[in-house]
């Protein structure tokens, strides 16, 4: 099969990735203007997956693209809130966030590679989002100085 032409597979875990994201994108009351960039990102991104790992179901990736769209795109979203309207569980959330925060981003080669933004950008935007959900966890840590 040629390198554009894509498998069933592929056209079905596309099919479905389109249709997660804009239920999601609904629940959450997102524009779903941004669809369509979700998408490309989606299709970036899985594309240069191993189809080993446990986040290449599109039920399961997708979520974590709009987690990680928003968050670049300074489009507010509580992580509990995509769990609870997603497959994705916390514990399948925590393992990513603990493996995206040990990428090197830096080593992408261009933007389209990527998210566009460097490891330190990334990791600030990953620690404001746990302090701005994690209030009483900020207010305990202060209560002890």
């Amino acid at each position: 099969m040629g390198k554009n032409k894509k498998s069933r597979r592929e056209l079905l875990y596309d099919k479905i990735a389109k249709r997660e994201i804009s239920r999601i994108l609904k629940e959450l009351s997102i524009p779903d203007s941004h669809m369509d960039n979700i998408f490309e990102k989606y299709l970036q991104i899985h594309s240069n997956m191993n189809p080993e790992r446990r986040y290449h179901d599109p039920e399961t990736l997708v979520p974590l693209i709009i987690y990680f769209y928003c968050k670049v795109h300074g489009i507010p979203i509580n992580s509990l809130d995509l769990i609870d309207h997603s497959k994705l569980t916390m514990q399948l959330f925590k393992i990513f966030m603990v493996g995206i925060l040990s990428f090197n981003f830096d080593a992408l080669d261009s933007p389209e590679k990527g998210l566009g933004l460097s490891t330190q950008d990334f990791k600030t935007l990953i620690e404001k989002n746990n302090d701005s959900q994690n209030p009483q966890k900020k207010r305990d840590n202060n209560s002890h100085d």
